[in-house]
């Protein structure tokens, strides 16, 4: 029984040597029926120069990212986001153009696009749609606020697009702009105590 169970471990142990660890890939990324979404457009008059890079950030320090030499004026639109417990952010853009997307700690500046700079993706969606998947660790630490900045690959692509999230977490950019009441609909989860 011992030589069994030895000759299991040294096979497992042998098929995770050669072929490593299986990374997640689109085909198994989909949106579950928790998610939130927000349609938006890019069709300026703001831009600027898009960071390029990879790498989860999570000192928002902008580390492995640098500026594009392709995407320097290029349109963008914002949302602020935040996860009442914390959670690892998967997030995808749907569009018809070439997408990027940038995940930024609170504040976004355009001016100093590295700065609070904590990942950015340009086509893990599908086709060239942008997206971060469970395996780029983007954790979102409890209510803190963050912002997600869709933006596109090269200067003047733009067009219509939906921003999708996963899980709990909430776009509050509308509720931001408003002064009144505002309502969330869905199932209260007690995210405020």
């Amino acid at each position: 029984m011992k030589k069994l169970s030895f000759l299991f471990v040294f096979m497992a142990i042998t098929v995770i040597a050669v072929f490593g660890e299986k990374k997640p890939d689109v085909s198994e990324f989909t949106i579950s029926s928790r998610a939130a979404s927000v349609n938006g457009s890019l069709a300026g008059p703001q831009t600027f120069n898009r960071p390029v890079g990879s790498g989860v950030d999570l000192t928002c320090s902008g580390l492995g990212y640098s500026l594009s030499g392709v995407g320097t004026a290029v349109y963008y639109e914002t949302f602020d986001i935040f996860s009442p417990t914390g959670e690892n952010l998967v997030a995808e853009v749907s569009s018809p153009f070439d997408s990027y997307l940038l995940l930024y700690c609170d504040p976004f500046n355009p001016n100093a696009p590295l700065a609070n700079l904590r990942l950015g993706d340009d086509d893990d969606g599908v086709g060239l749609n942008a997206a971060f998947l469970p395996g780029d660790n983007a954790w979102l630490e409890p209510n803190t606020k963050y912002i997600l900045v869709v933006t596109s690959f090269s200067n003047g692509a733009g067009g219509i697009f939906t921003l999708s999230v996963d899980g709990d977490v909430v776009f509050v950019s509308q509720a931001d702009r408003c002064d009144g009441i505002v309502s969330l609909v869905g199932e209260f989860n007690n995210w405020g105590n």
